[in-house]
């Protein structure tokens, strides 16, 4: 999405921006909040000086939010020489504009102000604004394993997967905890020692299998795949993988998966907490664990990623029925 203006043009991505919102989230986060997150690449016709960019949220015609960053602590935030220039054929991105706001009013538009000189000194500004999307999720999903795993990023604002905001925006990572309540035994060297390597992965929900990666290798804790085995494609960074179609505008997408573990093929259909594979260590990962999200259809980087809430598990002995799940958080299965 694109919006041009004089001598600055912005392009945002991606296309729609799904906004999570979380009315009751177990522990650590006990009151309503929300969480968004999108890119900016600011494109000029001429050479220009960064001095200004705004962001605001609004609630109908309510602002709720608002963020301005000069010139100065523009180019600390992005780790730029000051002052911030921007020279035709090179843009400025401006990467993870994430957002967590608390949910008492919800979100519903965030607009973005730039303003720049030219270097006679001309102000020139660029805005652009859109609407904000609630997601209303309409499959019932469980967690894809049995017994304890710690999220080891989730649905907050430390979650890496937000440096990729189109498909990977609510994201999760999952490891098995042993008896010890550590996610690997000994040194950790081995994929053996991590109590994730080997375990189940299953359905989240009854579905049809619709595409899978199931080549690659697992590789040695710690270790980045062989630049053969990615082959180019960025798909590919994510190991042994699969899509299960829910229905038309709901996939789930499971990563990292074990080498010869994949025990559906493409077409197959899946019943929900029916074993499909096991936890692995392929593609770009640094120790075993499970990758999960939700997408409105089944192409990595071009359909979105969508907020997405589980049902049925326990956090520190207490039910829940369901919820999204933050970062950190500690959690079991029911059924």
């Amino acid at each position: 999405m694109s919006h041009n203006h004089g001598v600055i043009r912005l392009q945002v991505s991606p296309a729609q921006i799904y906004v999570g919102r979380y009315e009751a989230l177990p522990y650590p986060n006990l009151t309503p909040a929300q969480e968004f997150v999108f890119e900016v690449a600011i494109l000029a016709a001429a050479p220009v000086t960064i001095s200004d960019v705004l962001f605001q949220t609004y609630s109908g015609s309510q602002l709720l939010s608002e963020r301005r960053r000069n010139g100065r602590s523009l180019a600390r935030l992005i780790g730029e020489e000051f002052p911030v220039r921007v020279v035709p054929g090179e843009g400025l991105a401006l990467r993870r504009c994430y957002f967590w706001e608390p949910g008492l009013e919800k979100l519903t538009q965030v607009f973005i102000t730039v303003t720049a000189r030219t270097e006679d000194g001309a102000e020139q500004q660029a805005a652009w604004g859109a609407p904000l999307l609630i997601y209303e999720q309409t499959v019932d999903l469980r967690l894809p394993f049995r017994d304890t795993w710690w999220t080891i990023m989730g649905n907050d604002w430390t979650d890496l997967h937000k440096g990729e905001p189109i498909s990977q925006p609510f994201a999760l990572d999952f490891a098995r905890l042993g008896p010890d309540n550590g996610t690997f035994r000994g040194s950790g060297l081995a994929l053996a020692d991590h109590y994730s390597f080997g375990e189940p992965v299953l359905a989240p929900a009854d579905g049809e299998v619709v595409i899978l990666t199931a080549d690659m290798p697992d590789n040695p804790p710690g270790t980045p795949p062989q630049l053969r085995d990615l082959r180019e494609d960025p798909r590919r960074s994510f190991g042994n993988a699969l899509f299960i179609a829910h229905n038309d505008h709901e996939f789930s997408f499971l990563a990292h998966l074990q080498a010869g573990s994949i025990s559906v093929p493409t077409g197959a259909t899946v019943a929900r907490r029916q074993e499909i594979a096991r936890c692995g260590n392929s593609g770009l990962s640094p120790g075993p664990h499970l990758h999960y999200h939700l997408q409105n259809g089944p192409n990595l980087y071009v359909d979105q990623g969508v907020p997405v809430q589980f049902g049925r598990f326990r956090v520190t002995g207490d039910m829940v029925e369901r919820s999204a799940i933050p970062t950190r958080l500690i959690v079991t299965p029911v059924d």
